[in-house]
């Protein structure tokens, strides 16, 4: 499997605003602050599902309103912002993947920043069906970004206060846990993407501990896309601030907050599975647990593994004002040093030696064969794939 990317649960919200009661929030409070404010709205007016709830935020000093709002449809937790300070030119734009990166479409006045890992795999097949107009096909479209992307077309669309301009981010400890049960514990353990695999390890298994210190000797604002800092991706650590639509990856609302956000674009229309011809492609209702993504968490790590990657992913923290995640303090870390029982029991395309584009064919091709596109890079569906247990 190559340069796929999927979601997973937040395992935790620390700390919330408007903690007096009022539905008032601060500049700087988090998208998962500012999420407690508008559950708590909802909660409190009953506020029925398609209505628009908003939550005001304090004006900065420099004079830019930071008023956010939340589309309530089902549970949706996007926030929306909005800068008067005009876009950095996208000459020589750093797309900070060699695959993903900066999605933009002038003609639906839309852009959004595609992550590896942060369901790139399905983003990039609804970026085809409205790239295409064919809603009949499922495939991930890997690379679409880049291959669509014109710098004038960027500053068009992010110098219109109108468009839509997302991006999706998840707990960093949860994405790189994601990547290395997709890349290093699949069936084949020759998938080229297992950079922390030796080259004498070709073909076997390897332990999460030795992910976690290869990691710890990289820069990862410079490795490849599944492993970098979600922030060095689409210059998000200096261009958060353009970007009108956040969302962040939980398993319990990836696919209200991913209908919301098409809604939100007037994109409804490619939010279309062709598999089912009736359902649409975010199967919204359908949660993956959450519980067990946190305990899987707790057992892959341990509290000083898990202390040394939330210190070498500070930025990430910070950039999107992520809480410290609460379950670090009960990680346990029984399967830390385990070898993927089900791993390397089998052949599959993704070998050393293939080409990289026939990897990505392959790889586009099983994302659309598949029903359930919300399960691509779940946790607890690796794990157990892999044949861990809790």
């Amino acid at each position: 499997m190559v340069a796929t990317c999927f979601s997973l649960a937040i395992a935790s919200i620390d700390g919330e605003c408007g903690t007096d009661g009022s539905n008032e929030c601060k500049k700087g409070d988090s998208v998962f602050q500012v999420a407690n404010v508008r559950q708590r709205t909802q909660a409190n007016t009953g506020a029925d599902d398609g209505t628009r709830t908003n939550v005001n935020m304090a004006e900065d000093a420099d004079g830019v309103s930071d008023t956010y709002q939340y589309l309530q449809l089902d549970q949706c937790n996007l926030q929306e912002q909005q800068s008067k300070e005009p876009p950095a030119s996208f000459e020589n734009f750093d797309h900070g993947s060699g695959y993903e990166g900066l999605y933009v479409n002038q003609d639906a006045n839309f852009a959004m920043c595609l992550i590896e890992k942060n369901a790139c795999s399905a983003w990039t097949a609804i970026m085809g069906k409205l790239q295409d107009g064919n809603l009949d096909n499922n495939a991930a479209r890997y690379g679409i970004a880049q291959r669509s992307f014109t710098a004038a077309g960027a500053s068009k669309v992010f110098n219109d206060p109108d468009s839509v301009r997302a991006v999706f981010v998840r707990d960093p400890l949860e994405r790189f846990l994601s990547a290395f049960l997709s890349k290093c514990a699949d069936a084949s353990c020759k998938n080229q993407f297992c950079f922390m695999r030796k080259m004498s390890q070709l073909g076997e298994a390897i332990p999460f501990s030795q992910a976690v210190e290869w990691a710890l000797t990289q820069d990862l604002t410079h490795v490849d896309g599944h492993f970098r800092l979600q922030s060095r991706h689409c210059e998000l650590h200096n261009r958060l601030h353009e970007y009108s639509v956040i969302g962040v990856m939980q398993s319990d609302t990836l696919a209200e907050d991913a209908s919301c956000m098409l809604s939100r674009a007037n994109l409804s229309h490619v939010n279309y599975n062709s598999h089912t011809k009736t359902a649409p492609f975010w199967k919204v209702g359908h949660h993956r647990n959450r519980s067990e993504n946190v305990e899987f968490l707790q057992s892959f790590y341990d509290q000083e593994a898990a202390n040394a990657m939330y210190n070498l992913l500070k930025e990430d923290y910070e950039t999107f004002k992520m809480p410290k995640p609460s379950w670090i303090d009960s990680a346990h870390g029984k399967i830390l040093n385990a070898h993927p029982p089900k791993a390397c029991n089998s052949e599959n395309p993704n070998q050393a030696g293939n080409p990289q584009n026939v990897l990505l064919e392959v790889a586009e091709r099983k994302f659309a064969d598949s029903i359930d596109h919300t399960s691509e890079d779940d946790i607890s569906s690796l794990a157990r794939m892999a044949g861990f247990t809790l």
